[in-house]
């Protein structure tokens, strides 16, 4: 375990208990994780007091070039859940790290912001007080990335999370635990993260939390629907909504209300390793109904593979790709020991788009992620992609492409 660098603040208290620094004041502080120091934002609640374990955590994540300003007043969230759970929970706003050209953007691709989320829950454990049953995440577009990633990977830690505007990046791969509630909330006019990239990561939720993606009832606010019928105390909800300021990326009117009323009337329960009854992760396999059999040939320079995406783009688009794609076929392969300067030949579960949306040609991209590079755009001189059209009919029938595939770096 990493060790935090704690930051004094006036009016602290001295735990002889946990040997640090108590946290009493809403303030912004820092912690030393992977050799990066990061920073963070606590709002304590009204008449909070240290050493009372009845108020929930809640973690609020930015999305790409935002940071802490972001959920504050005149940010691009606002300050509406700060000022919604002000007498209730202690909220928490980290900062995602920096890239080389200055932009703060969540990194599942690697485990620096894993440990990073590790090592801030085991310095709030020591600095302040909170029911550990009621730990919530938050986020929008990347931030909502992070989130489903934390609920995924960390579902015996995080009661529930509530992203929006975002997915997971690898819904392929069964590698859930845990057990943890979903509110999902997305604008049908996103032009930024489409909502056909979404609808996967929705199913995949409901898959593996037990239910039919095709049954829901009314869920906590209109237009939200709720595949759990009412009866799971890890239900998934879905708020479909048609806001279209910023390009349809915008924060939802009604987002913090739904979601801290959703968070709220959750049972409290124990957290626990196990997957909702009835779900798990051989539920899964249901989201890739079929397959796309493939050759592809690793360049001389190929670095170690870490994961593998196919994507689904406009007809026609050319490298570099841009943008969010149309559909994700499958977010996260594993290609195995992928030899530099062989090929290879891979069958490789997929999701393709709805019959309503077929017979339509794309182009199929393939975007090979290394050490090195970044996760989910690729990072120019490590990770290697390629392009191919391809035409689909339906739904159901097995692709196979009769050319090999030569990667190219970024």
């Amino acid at each position: 375990m990493l060790f935090a660098t704690l930051s004094l603040v006036s009016c602290s208290l001295f735990s002889s208990d946990t040997g640090v620094v108590i946290i009493t004041e809403t303030d912004r502080y820092t912690l030393t994780s992977s050799g990066i120091e990061r920073e963070y934002y606590v709002r304590l609640p009204t008449n909070y007091v240290y050493g009372e374990t009845g108020r929930p955590l809640l973690f609020a994540l930015h999305g790409a070039g935002d940071s802490i300003d972001g959920w504050l007043a005149g940010g691009f969230q606002g300050d509406g859940l700060l000022n919604l759970t002000a007498d209730e929970a202690v909220m928490i706003i980290p900062n995602a790290r920096a890239g080389e050209d200055g932009r703060r953007v969540w990194d599942p691709g690697t485990e620096t912001d894993y440990d990073f989320f590790l090592d801030l829950l085991s310095e709030l454990d020591q600095r302040i007080s909170y029911d550990r049953r009621r730990v919530f995440v938050t986020g929008h577009s990347a931030g909502a990335l992070m989130t489903h990633e934390l609920g995924c990977r960390f579902g015996d830690i995080f009661r529930a999370i509530a992203p929006s505007a975002g997915s997971l990046t690898s819904s392929a791969v069964p590698r859930c635990a845990g057990s943890t509630a979903v509110l999902q909330i997305q604008s049908e006019f996103d032009d930024i993260v489409p909502v056909t990239v979404v609808t996967g990561t929705r199913d995949l939720w409901a898959l593996y939390n037990g239910f039919d993606p095709a049954v829901t009832i009314p869920g906590v606010t209109t237009p939200c629907v709720d595949y759990s019928l009412g009866a799971s105390a890890y239900p998934v909800q879905w708020c479909l909504h048609d806001s279209t300021e910023f390009d349809g990326h915008t924060w939802w009117a009604k987002a913090d209300q739904a979601i801290w009323d959703f968070f709220t009337g959750l049972p409290v329960v124990e957290p626990t390793i196990d997957a909702p009854p009835g779900g798990g992760n051989g539920k899964l396999v249901a989201a890739f109904p079929t397959s796309m059999t493939m050759t592809i040939n690793f360049p001389e320079t190929l670095g170690e593979v870490k994961q593998t995406g196919f994507f689904l783009y406009p007809e026609g688009s050319a490298l570099p790709i841009s943008g969010a794609p149309l559909y994700i076929l499958n977010g996260f392969v594993d290609l195995g020991p992928a030899e530099p300067g062989t090929q290879a030949t891979f069958d490789i579960p997929v999701n393709l788009p709805p019959d309503t949306a077929l017979p339509a040609s794309y182009t199929l991209v393939i975007a090979v992620y290394v050490i090195g590079g970044s996760l989910p755009i690729p990072k120019p001189g490590f990770d290697h992609n390629q392009i191919y059209q391809i035409t689909i009919n339906d739904s159901t029938t097995p692709i196979v492409i009769p050319d090999v595939i030569f990667l190219e770096v970024v």
